[in-house]
Formats: structure tokens, sequence, C-alpha cells
């Protein structure tokens, strides 16, 4: 029995039969070309055979405007050109304007029809992928020595993706390294620049580009010399014979790094020696004894402090508020008087730490809040300050300042909408650095002084003053021994002899 099948009311004969059969072998040889096809995150990519898309446009297609027979036909067929379904109107999103959207299908278009040209030009290419054969054609394909065209962005690309592979590189995880390459030079103007134009006088440029940079960590000239070295890798492996076929590099684009060019230090070296720089480090950046003493003596309510700002474009400076003046250099003080306390533990110091039973201030360090919640760690970790006549002082003053647990009434220690704001603390801390400055000022100086310039006074001071009180009592106790009084001990047998002072 011969079953027929009727196709849209035709019954199938042998000659209908072949002519399909004709339309099949047609469709099978278009899909092998190359063509345009949405990946699974609606991104326009370059399709060949059945090797992976090639994404070629980032841009999603709009596919709002197309009708189901328009749709099932683009799912159905692969044709290599775009130009019978695809318009300016529906190709890109609709966001984008007419005139770009239509300049951008006609360069799509054009592509694929070189990419098909290739094909049929260069037979070696039947065997590669569609990112091979994407990669030929934007590196130009008009004669058998190719003309590149590739930005050095995109070949980050390519070198990001090498990287990634770890059959071929089974030891290798640079790519991280390289990303991070590519967020540190997105802003940078020749960061889409054709690679092969790019020589040693850019990489001057890159240098200046690197050391102005603000990193992630706020510094300038972040991560500057590992970026430099990221940069020069790029380059070398441009001119290699690996790469060179689609970047068009060669000799010409070598770069060099001296470290004695001044254009490609980050860091100079002075002349002073190594001792000078040393002592430099070790002897500075602390106040002496004569100096915390002329420090307690200033009057803050008759200082007049500025700290500059900018608004709108333009830079102004504003005058702090004298009591603001004021309640910083206590704060000040007290980091003093408290042998050192970091900067945030002071200025956010909550008056049930003051023990005054028994004169002292037992707190628990900011950095160390993480054994806040273990009464036993709590009792390990809590430190012990004694009462001075400084503490007592500022106590006093500030003990019914503010309704709040804190003593001093700072802006970051205010309930701001039902929630405390500690963002604010750098606003205190900004106050007391530019009161700092200026007492640094008078007191001649020849050194910035900080809030952490301060701390480290207050601990090299305490440590000072321990070792006093130790060596007059090894003093007392050997005077005792030898049968002598403390002060004949001191003033007439003891001698600095073995470099103890």
């Amino acid at each position: 029995m011969l079953l027929l099948v009727v196709y849209n009311g035709i019954i199938p004969t042998p000659s209908f039969m072949s002519n399909q059969l004709k339309f099949k072998v047609m469709v099978n040889k278009l899909v092998k070309k190359c063509s345009v096809k949405l990946n699974s995150r609606k991104q326009i990519c370059l399709c060949f055979g059945n090797s992976t898309p090639f994404c070629i446009e980032g841009k999603a297609v709009d596919f709002t405007n197309f009708s189901s027979e328009e749709r099932k036909k683009l799912s159905d067929l692969c044709l290599p050109t775009l130009t019978q379904y695809f318009h300016a109107k529906t190709y890109f999103d609709e966001n984008i304007p007419p005139t770009l959207r239509h300049k951008w299908n006609l360069q799509l278009s054009k592509f694929v029809e070189d990419c098909n040209k290739a094909l049929s030009k260069f037979p070696e290419l039947q065997t590669k992928k569609a990112k091979d054969i994407a990669l030929f054609v934007l590196g130009g394909c008009k004669s058998e020595s190719l003309n590149a065209k590739i930005t050095f962005a995109d070949f980050l690309d390519i070198i990001i993706n090498d990287q990634k592979g770890k059959e071929e590189n089974p030891e290798s995880a640079n790519f991280q390294v390289y990303i991070t390459l590519k967020n540190s030079l997105k802003n940078w103007e020749k960061f889409n620049y054709i690679i092969s134009d790019l020589h040693q006088a850019d990489y001057y440029e890159l240098s200046n580009y690197l050391k102005n940079r603000i990193g992630k960590n706020g510094k300038k000239g972040a991560n500057w010399e590992r970026m430099m070295q990221c940069y020069r890798a790029v380059i070398n492996a441009a001119i290699s014979t690996r790469y060179n076929n689609i970047t068009g590099c060669n000799v010409d684009n070598y770069i060099t790094f001296d470290k004695k060019d001044e254009q490609l230090q980050f860091k100079q070296r002075s002349e002073k020696s190594i001792v000078e720089l040393y002592n430099e480090k070790n002897n500075k950046d602390a106040l002496t004894f004569e100096q915390v003493e002329a420090f307690k003596a200033i009057d803050p309510s008759t200082l007049i402090i500025s700290i500059p700002t900018r608004h709108n474009g333009k830079s102004y400076t504003y005058t702090i508020n004298n009591d603001i003046v004021c309640l910083c250099y206590d704060i000040c003080t007290l980091m003093l008087a408290t042998n050192g306390m970091r900067t945030k533990d002071v200025i956010r110091i909550k008056k049930e730490l003051f023990d005054l039973e028994n004169k002292r201030i037992i707190y628990l360090p900011h950095k160390l809040n993480r054994y806040s919640n273990d009464d036993r760690d709590i009792q390990n970790h809590s430190t012990p300050v004694r009462f001075n006549a400084d503490i007592i002082r500022i106590f006093e003053k500030y003990k019914n300042s503010t309704n709040t647990d804190f003593l001093f009434p700072c802006k970051c220690n205010v309930c701001d909408g039902g929630k405390w704001n500690p963002s604010r603390y750098e606003d205190t801390k900004g106050c007391m650095n530019a009161l700092l400055k200026e007492i640094g000022k008078m007191l001649n100086l020849n050194f910035k002084l900080t809030t952490y310039v301060l701390r480290k006074t207050a601990i090299t001071c305490n440590a000072d003053m321990i070792y006093k009180e130790l060596k007059e009592r090894a003093i007392e106790e050997a005077a005792k021994m030898a049968g002598t009084s403390k002060k004949y001990g001191q003033k007439n047998y003891y001698k600095c002899v073995n470099g103890i002072n």
C-alpha cells in the first residue's frame, strides 16, 4: 500500500519530493556557511556550522516588531544575508538612534558577506571555528598578507579567553591579572586604538595615565608597576608568531622598560644614604615630652581653623565653629592621656567605660569587636587605662553634654533617623587633622602632625615614661645593695658607660 502524505494540500509526487530534497541540500549548504544568530544571552553572534558562536556585538536585537512568521523563518533558516529579515528600525534596540542602527545593520551585513567570501577564497578556513573566521576578517582578508585592524581592547579579550583555557594552559591563572589590566585601562584614551599603531611613545603615555589613576583603595598610582608589566606582556604576545597574523604587530611595536628612564619610574630614589633614611623614619613623626607639654598649654578657643572644600566644581574654604575646634582639641588630648587609644575608639568612647570606682577606663578596642559576643573573650581582650588629671577633667566636662551613651557630642554619635551614622566619623576626624596641622605649624614641627602621629606620640612617651621609672627603681635598688643612698647612687656613682640612657 502506498501511503501519501498531503503537504499544504498538494499530493507529493516523485518530482516534488526531489525538489524538496534539493531544498534541504541547499539549506544544509547555507547552514555550513557563516551567518548571524542570537545566543542564549540575546547577543548577536557569528555562527559557522556546529562551532561555538562567536559574539560580535553585545547589543540585543529587538524582536517586538517581528511577526510570528518572520520569527519562524529566522529560526528555521540561517541565510548568509540579513537584509531580507532585519531592518534599521527593528534590528537593534529602539533606544538607539535610527541613523546609528542603520549604520550598524549595514556594517554587520557587510561583515557576514566578508566572512562568506573569505571561506570561498581561503579553503583552509573551512576547518576553522566561527571565532577564527571572525578574527581573520576583522584582521583584513584583502590579500594573504593580513592588514590587521584589531584593537588593543579586542586583543586583550582574546588573551583573557586564551588564558582561561586550562587544556591549552593547565598551569595558567593569569587571566585574572589581565582582567585587572582591562579594568584599569578602560578609561585610557588609547584603550580602543588599533593595537598595531601602539609603540614606545604610547607606553610613556600609559605610564603617566597609571601614575595619576586613583585605584579602589583611594591611592594615586595604585598597582602601577604590575599593570605596566602586564601591558608589556600583552604587546609581546601581539608580536609573537601565535597572534601576529591577527594583530599585524611586528618588532616595530616592541617596547622596552628601562629602570633608569625617569618617564618609566613611579618612585624615584633620592641621594640620601641608607643611614639617613633609616634615622629619618625612626627619629621623627612623634612629639617629645617638651612638645607634648607645649601642646597641652595651647588655648584652643584662640585658634581659627579653616578646611578646604568643593561645591559645584568650585573650591571654597570654611571656618570651623569654635565649639567644634575645642571639642576636637579635647579629643586629641584624651588620645594622649589614654596612652594612644585609636582615633575611632576615642571619638566614640562611651560613658559606661569609665570605671569611677576603680579610677580607670575599661574598653574593648574597635578592631577587636569580633570578641564582643562572648563574655570570656571580652574579659581577655579588654584594655584598662588608669585615670590621670586630663582624663578626669575631660570626663567631668562632657559627661552631661549629650543624652546618648557617648561621651563626646560628635555628629557620628548622634542618632539620625533612628539609626547611628558612623560615616560622619570621617568629618570629625577631618576637623581633628585640620586642627593638628595648625598646631604643628605653631610648634615648628618638621613633619605633618595627624591623629596617627598623635597615637605614635602617646605610645612613645608612655614607653619612655615606663622605661624611666624602671631605670630609677634599678638605680635605687643597686645603690641600696652598695650601702649608699639613691641620691648618691644616681648623681655620683651611676655612669652611662654601657650606652643605656
